[in-house]
């Protein structure tokens, strides 16, 4: 492990030098492998001191390892992190083994595929944190004809300390789209606009 380096660089080699995917991790640390990745790619910069000890422990990590990766987690405080581009555009990966949740997804393809909506078919996946929006929701955007173009993915940072605003989900989903997202808009009326 690289001193000074990024927590999200950091869990990330470490990861990969203990052979481990998100899932082996995941199952080992006890955290969600969506918390992990959204700690490797930088999404979570200060995840809570519980979750980078089981995750230092899942690794197996020596005691000088264990502390470069406290450091680095303490590194930069929620409250600083403001950033113009922090909307990530990435989707996560959809679940090889999903099951379960069949009346939702049933009802919700049955929404999104109404033929007497003449308009953009939305549907709205909300609950507590980590109960699996996300997944249903890549879930459905596989299984649907609707969705069978196109999908645009923006994680709102919903339950962190600064959500994002309405201008960075715009520029976010801009970003997705050629041509179109070419020169991120100054105001949100031109992001509304394009």
């Amino acid at each position: 492990m690289k001193p000074g380096g990024s927590l999200a660089a950091q869990v990330r080699s470490s990861r990969i030098a203990a052979d481990l995917t998100l899932e082996a991790l995941a199952e080992r640390s006890g955290i969600s492998a969506r918390a992990i990745s959204d700690i490797e790619r930088g999404v979570s910069v200060s995840p809570q001191k519980r979750t980078v000890i089981a995750l230092t422990e899942a690794l197996g990590l020596d005691a000088a390892a264990r502390d470069l990766l406290l450091r680095a987690a303490r590194a930069r405080p929620r409250s600083k992190f403001i950033d113009e581009d922090r909307a990530t555009a990435v989707a996560p990966h959809r679940s090889a083994d999903f099951s379960g949740r069949d009346r939702e997804i049933s009802g919700m393809l049955a929404m999104l595929a109404d033929s007497d909506v003449q308009t953009a078919r939305v549907v709205l996946v909300s609950g507590p944190a980590g109960i699996g929006k996300t997944t249903i929701a890549l879930e459905i955007a596989d299984r649907s004809e609707v969705t069978s173009g196109r999908t645009l993915f923006v994680d709102l940072g919903g339950f962190s300390s600064e959500p994002l605003t309405a201008l960075e989900v715009l520029r976010a989903l801009l970003r997705q789209v050629p041509r179109v997202g070419e020169g991120a808009p100054i105001t949100l009326d031109d992001a509304v606009r394009r």
